[in-house]
């Protein structure tokens, strides 16, 4: 969740103990890759035992490997497609949950970044649906398995 779930609130939560991982905030890729030095600042601390992924949204793969092959230089375990965020700005662009209106569009997307990507994992979050009336999360789950996502979270509303 962005502006919540920072690097200093995952450390605080990581060192409790019992997390099986973790996922950063959201970053968005629009103007090409960032740097390692910024990738591990959006990582925090290295937590060794416990997988962190980077949570990317791209309307494309266009920037997404070079940022895959950075983030594994800056520590991260995996990569996570944000295709979940409901953000008015965000949909606007064809970000975030507004692929889920769209499933041609989300398939290309999560097929293009696995490929791109690769041998990196990548896994994704979903919601159950675009609207109340297009709750599509069973059929977007199994598209975006047969891309190759590793993982699915649902949120669900």
């Amino acid at each position: 969740m962005d502006g919540i779930t920072d690097a200093a609130f995952r450390s605080l939560v990581l060192d409790l103990g019992d997390a099986g991982g973790a996922v950063t905030e959201f970053l968005r890729l629009t103007t090409g890759a960032p740097g390692t030095k910024v990738l591990r600042r959006e990582l925090g601390p290295p937590h060794p035992s416990i997988p962190v992924g980077l949570q990317v949204m791209a309307p494309g793969p266009e920037w997404v490997a070079e940022t895959a092959a950075r983030a594994g230089e800056a520590g991260a375990s995996f990569l996570d497609l944000n295709f979940g965020c409901p953000v008015n700005k965000v949909v606007s662009k064809n970000g975030g949950s507004s692929l889920l209106r769209d499933c041609p569009l989300l398939e290309r997307v999560a097929r293009g970044v696995v490929k791109a990507v690769a041998p990196f994992p990548v896994t994704a979050k979903i919601r159950i649906g675009w609207c109340e009336q297009t709750i599509n999360a069973t059929t977007t789950a199994r598209i975006l398995e047969d891309c190759g996502i590793q993982a699915i979270a649902v949120h669900g509303r």
